[in-house]
């Protein structure tokens, strides 16, 4: 077992005198104490120790050519010329244009960016991580705003910021570890400068998605765009095909070594085309122009290395710089390709075709794969046919092997006899997600074996094994389930409830202690462990919400809305009682400003600011929801000596979140509607969720208690 951090106790004279004992004691009883004391983050330090660690130093590796590396130098050289191939010369400049995306950028923005930012990330060479970052934030926040402000405004990435380590490590679940292609790079940066790749990585994806840039049927890299309602959408087309008498195919493709090859100069035009401001054009062309890399090989680091292609795996910027990069084949391969639809996921893309037999499925999505690689060859992007799959979905069982395949360049892709693996969802010929299911039971085991080594008597905490459970099990098993959960006797899905609720018998068992013989009713209620039947209906209740949820127009949330297909109906169906009272959102094309100052303090700063006599008018608010669901909430403020205040019943079915946001939109309309405007209004409330969600206009829950806070203050 593997220890950090944690000292040894003294070894008695008995342990001492059997060689060996005395040390393995001393570790035994250092990770018995450690379990038993750990708490927040250390639980989930614990579960990271359980899991097989891939060591691979001084592997020999395989070039991409056959022959075989001698010595470090030599694999160094052969992961570098893999990773970070030569890119062609040349960079993009946009037009003479200063820009007005910098505009945007203020102390709100840059701290909200900031927070996000996680402590225990690895710094880059200075040493300097998050948590001290975040120190020097409270002590003088206007000195980086105007740091990052000024970077954007001149469209400039420090020289002394774009040398990065690039740590080599192994990717999981590789059969041959002698590859180059078994290893990725991930680049570690200074922390301030992934402050900096951050802040524009929000400018622009904010900019694609309000004026809707991006194709709509890709997925990941943004916000409200899971890997889920992709291959839910998959599943709608094909099952709406199924009710016209016809079949469907896919053919997924992967895009090899996507983040590296990203080629500036298709990059910097595409950014233009969709209309990127300039300025983070010219910030973009500098962060990726120039770049040294050091890298990080079997705990040895090299010198450093030019780098002139691609966009550095690791920084928060290179995402959306990728699948803007990305975006342009979509509508080129539709329109070369009539009849075929692209859905992707970062660097899987996935065509999807529809047609009277498997023949026209095939000849369509042919022409999608000729059309694709043709533009990838224009643009500097290379497709690995060893990833590359193709699946045919029939109604009913076929009792015959489908001929027809897919031509693929120079070869053919054959139809997926069993079933296939997209996006971590394996699926059947007739969408049952049966094989799905048992994955995910088999990893659900696998974990809970791995992890149950956290339990017993010199364990975790019951409570902290719960977690443990739920986080590190459920999570696994029940991936996906809401894409096949029906709830009654249907065909292909029957059982599959009870299988989980054993797993969950055994999970409760594991953080109890409790016997075997014990009753099944008194293991549910002292592991505090739900019933599978009750998680899958609340897992599926929460996506068809969530995909409710979703602005007007997207095409995930048109599986629920005017879908009568199997996967729409079963949601339909875990929605009953909740989704008519669903929030509808929009996607403002602008930017809508909240002209007020949030500020967030700790209980007692708060506390002492409410208890000050101010100017105008304060207010205070507060929402609840009881354990009936009846969810309202008060508005309290001030006249004179006496006090005022206004109550509302929101009626059942919403969140406490709901009503504290609907407390502070009310609480500006009151005011909003007084004879006289007052020459300050200060509201107080104890939601800190709340006043975030003030903050921005974005399309998630609460959104049109934020649209009404912004009318009421216009008019103010």
């Amino acid at each position: 077992m593997l220890f950090r951090g944690y000292c040894l106790r003294a070894v008695t004279e008995d342990d001492a005198s059997v060689p060996g004992l005395g040390s393995q004691k001393a570790k035994r009883d250092c990770w018995n104490r450690f379990l038993q004391e750990a708490d927040g983050n250390k639980v989930w330090t614990a579960a990271a120790y359980t899991t097989p660690r891939i060591d691979k130093t001084g592997q020999a590796l395989v070039r991409e050519d056959g022959s075989i590396t001698e010595g470090h130098w030599e694999r160094e050289q052969a992961i570098l010329q893999a990773h970070f191939p030569q890119g062609p010369p040349g960079s993009y400049m946009p037009a003479e244009d200063e820009g007005q995306a910098f505009r945007r950028i203020d102390a709100q923005l840059v701290g909200s960016l900031l927070k996000t930012a996680a402590n225990t990330s690895a710094p880059g060479d200075d040493r300097i991580s998050a948590e001290i970052i975040k120190v020097f934030w409270q002590w003088d926040e206007q000195r980086i705003t105007q740091l990052v402000w000024a970077c954007i405004r001149l469209g400039f990435h420090p020289g002394i910021w774009k040398t990065a380590k690039g740590v080599v490590i192994p990717k999981p679940g590789k059969r041959d570890y002698t590859q180059v292609q078994a290893y990725r790079v991930i680049s570690l940066l200074h922390v301030i400068s992934k402050l900096l790749e951050r802040t524009t990585a929000h400018l622009i994806a904010d900019h694609l998605e309000r004026k809707q840039g991006l194709h709509q049927g890709q997925f990941g890299c943004q916000k409200r765009r899971s890997s889920v309602n992709a291959v839910a959408i998959l599943m709608n087309r094909t099952q709406q095909a199924w009710k016209k008498k016809r079949v469907a195919g896919a053919l997924f493709m992967d895009v090899k070594s996507a983040f590296n090859n990203v080629n500036k100069t298709v990059l910097g035009k595409r950014m233009e085309e969709l209309g990127v401001e300039a300025d983070l054009i010219r910030w973009t062309m500098s962060f990726i122009t120039d770049r040294r890399v050091r890298l990080v090989l079997y705990g040895e680091v090299g010198d450093p290395n030019a780098v002139d292609t691609g966009v550095p795996q690791g920084s928060p910027a290179a995402p959306t710089l990728f699948v803007t990069y990305l975006s342009g084949i979509f509508d080129t391969v539709e329109q070369a390709a009539p009849g075929s639809s692209g859905l992707s996921f970062a660097d899987d893309i996935g065509w999807w075709a529809e047609g009277r037999n498997d023949k026209k499925v095939a000849a369509k999505l042919s022409q999608a794969a000729a059309a694709a690689i043709e533009w990838a060859g224009k643009n500097g992007v290379a497709f690995d046919r060893g990833k590359t799959e193709a699946a045919m979905f029939w109604r009913k069982k076929m009792g015959r092997v489908v001929a027809a395949k897919v031509k693929f360049g120079d070869s053919e892709v054959p139809f997926n006899k069993e079933a296939t693996r997209w996006l971590g969802v394996w699926l059947d010929s007739q969408l049952t997600l049966k094989e799905h299911h048992a994955t995910r039971l088999k990893s659900g085991r696998n974990a809970m074996m791995r992890l149950r080594q956290l339990t017993g008597k010199m364990g975790h905490s019951p409570t902290n094994c719960r977690w443990v459970m739920v986080g590190g099990v459920q999570s696994v098993a029940m991936f996906g389930a809401e894409l096949w959960r029906n709830g009654g006797n249907v065909r292909g899905t029957t059982g599959r409830a009870e299988e989980l609720q054993q797993l969950d018998n055994q999970q409760a068992r594991v953080t109890t202690g409790a016997f075997w013989t014990t009753n099944l009713g008194v293991l549910s209620m002292e592991s505090g462990l739900r019933p599978a039947s009750n998680q899958l209906e609340n897992r599926q209740r929460r996506f068809g919400l969530w995909l409710l949820s979703l602005p007007q127009g997207d095409e995930a949330r048109k599986v629920v809305i005017g879908s009568s297909t199997a996967i729409g109906r079963r949601i339909k169906t875990a929605l009953n009682r909740t989704w008519t009272s669903t929030e509808q959102t929009v996607l403002p094309e602008d930017v809508e400003p909240l002209n007020a100052e949030l500020i967030q303090d700790d209980r007692e700063e708060a506390k002492s600011e409410a208890e000050k006599e101010r100017p105008g008018l304060f207010m205070f608010t507060d929402g609840s929801r009881l354990e009936d669901g009846a969810a309202g909430y008060v508005v309290a403020w001030r006249n004179g000596l006496a006090w005022k205040g206004i109550k509302t019943h929101l009626g059942y079915n919403q969140e406490a979140f709901d009503t504290e946001c609907a407390a502070l939109a009310r609480a500006l309309e009151s005011a909003s509607r007084r004879n006289t405007v007052p020459e300050r209004i200060t509201i107080f409330t104890d939601a800190q969720a709340a006043i975030r969600r003030m903050a921005t206009d974005e399309p998630d829950p609460g959104q049109k208690y934020a649209l009404e806070a912004r009318r009421h203050i216009a008019a103010l």
